[in-house]
Order: C-alpha cells, then structure tokens, then sequence
C-alpha cells in the first residue's frame, strides 16, 4: 500500500512492502526478520527510509528523480519527515489479532 507524506513541501508516496524489505537486506546486510528487535544505526534508518520512497514512487507510477543523497539533503530541510516515514513504517508492519490472548493447540485425532 502507498501512503503519501510531506517532505519539504514536496507531496512524496512512501511504501514499505515486500520489494522495499528485500532492498533494505541487500543494501545493509540485516535481515528482516530482525527488525523492531533491536534498533537501526542511523545511516541504516536512512537506508530504509530511502528504499520505502523508492518502493512508493514505483508503486505510484512516478518516476523518482532523487538517489540516496538527495533525499537525505531532503530530510535535512524537513526533519520531522523522519519521523512521520517511520511511523508509516510502524504502521506497515503485522499486527497480532489478539497479542493478550496465546493460541491453544489442539492435539491431532490419532
């Protein structure tokens, strides 16, 4: 799904699906099943960050005319852009239907 948000003024689609994990592996080497488990150093923040833009502009069909540099000098005028990108992440992820509530396992008719 893509979310929309403000960078600097600008309008800017923000995705973080299976495409956007996947970079977010191979360009900093951390798997996704650890994230939320421990924190992100900075420059990987930024990394997922960028790739949730990238993801976004392609679901959206735009083409996205900044690299990785660029959209960091974007947050540098917005910094609370930073935020609002991780909480569209946050958002993103699975959510337990019922996480007070454990499953019970029914041992199979023999």
């Amino acid at each position: 799904m893509v979310k929309f948000t403000k960078i600097a003024g600008q309008e800017v689609p923000v995705s973080f699906g299976n495409a956007t994990l996947i970079r977010f592996e191979e360009e900093t080497g951390i798997s996704i099943l650890n994230l939320g488990t421990t924190p992100l150093n900075y420059k990987n923040t930024l990394v997922l960050i960028y790739e949730g833009i990238r993801d976004g502009y392609r679901k959206a069909q735009r083409n996205l005319d900044l690299d990785f540099d660029a959209v960091c000098d974007l947050l540098d005028e917005d910094p609370h852009a930073i935020n609002r990108i991780i909480d569209i992440f946050t958002g993103s992820l699975p959510k337990e239907a019922n996480s007070e509530k454990k499953m019970k396992v029914v041992p199979a008719k023999k």
